[in-house]
């Protein structure tokens, strides 16, 4: 099924009492999670194509923070630090 653009904009693309009213019941014997966060972690257990991207898009993130790292200033300085005690001989 395809969708034509809408007439003009701001118009929807499908009306809303189109759309089906109930989601399909999942096949038996699928696995269900209870947050994107355990999805992802499944899936970068158990695919290697998924490990391999996140692991790709770490180098890159990697990359891009080595790369904007000389546009940030930097400071140098210098300290240093005398202390004298005066010795007394009275007595």
């Amino acid at each position: 099924m395809t969708l034509d653009a809408p007439a003009r904009p701001g118009a929807f693309w499908r009306m809303p009492d189109a759309l089906p009213s109930r989601a399909a019941a999942p096949a038996r014997g699928s696995v269900r999670f209870d947050s994107l966060a355990a999805l992802t972690d499944h899936a970068l257990r158990t695919r290697a194509e998924s490990r391999a991207a996140w692991l790709e898009a770490e180098a890159e993130a990697a990359r891009l923070d080595a790369a904007s790292a000389a546009n940030w200033p930097t400071l140098t300085g210098q300290f240093n630090f005398t202390r004298s005690q005066a010795l007394s001989s009275s007595g």
